[in-house]
């Protein structure tokens, strides 16, 4: 993802999708990995940068190392995929605010509550079993799985009653969880209790920049609208979109 515009200078982001961890290129690293994305040489990527041939090596060998480069040997060179446009939100200078405080609903109903006890539960054993390093990954297999499932039985998008009602019963569980239980593991049970309602809805990552940040919410599938979010919610770029948009109609 690449951030730019009046507010911040340009920077790349790069995210992996195994373990959501992000690397944040400044210039004039930013401009290598622009130019080797949209070329695939290497070589013209360091004279676009005005790197030197050692710190261009250093460079991918630290990327390499991260896991954000894997080596390939290709007579060929060629594009990758363009960078995603994040949203410009303006510069902070340290005092930017963000409202986060969130829609108060009534209590929800104990049979409801106790479904989303035992759907963190399950989800706070995704990101605990097996390696740290791949636990986001196991959450993106678990929310394709979901979809896959909704798509299969044309499960109908949830109202934004239903929507809204699942999201504060699975946050209301998760204060009372021992572990960690932010937005990621919220958003992943949120879509888990809806499917077990017989819904279904859009599970969204995003990234906002200054300072670099990750969040990630459910939406309306029809309206894209997030569910339950704070204002803040809406300076994120979304890079990942679990299903994807679809027609509500259905067949």
């Amino acid at each position: 993802m690449e951030f730019a515009g009046p507010g911040m200078p340009g920077i790349v982001v790069l995210m992996d999708t195994r373990d959501g961890m992000v690397q944040t290129l400044m210039e004039p690293a930013a401009t290598w990995w622009r130019t080797l994305a949209s070329t695939g040489d290497p070589a013209a990527a360091a004279r676009a940068a005005n790197l030197s041939a050692t710190e261009a090596t250093g460079l991918t060998r630290a990327l390499t190392a991260a896991g954000f480069l894997t080596t390939t040997t290709t007579t060929r060179p060629a594009p990758w995929p363009a960078l995603i446009v994040g949203l410009d939100p303006g510069p902070s200078w340290g005092s930017q605010t963000a409202p986060v405080a969130l829609p108060k609903h009534p209590p929800s109903r104990r049979a409801l509550r106790a479904t989303a006890f035992l759907v963190m539960a399950a989800v706070l054993t995704i990101t605990r079993c097996g390696s740290h390093h791949r636990y986001f990954d196991r959450h993106l297999k678990a929310v394709r799985a979901v979809a896959h499932w909704n798509a299969l039985r044309h499960a109908p998008f949830a109202d934004p009653a239903t929507a809204a009602e699942s999201v504060d019963a699975v946050r209301r569980a998760a204060r009372w969880c021992p572990a960690r239980a932010v937005c990621l593991e919220q958003a992943t049970a949120a879509m888990v209790l809806l499917a077990l309602r017989g819904h279904s809805a859009t599970w969204c990552q995003g990234i906002a920049p200054d300072p670099v940040r990750l969040h990630a919410w459910i939406e309306h599938t029809d309206s894209g609208e997030p569910v339950d979010e704070p204002a803040d919610t809406a300076a994120y770029t979304t890079v990942l979109r679990i299903p994807g948009r679809r027609s509500p109609s259905r067949t």
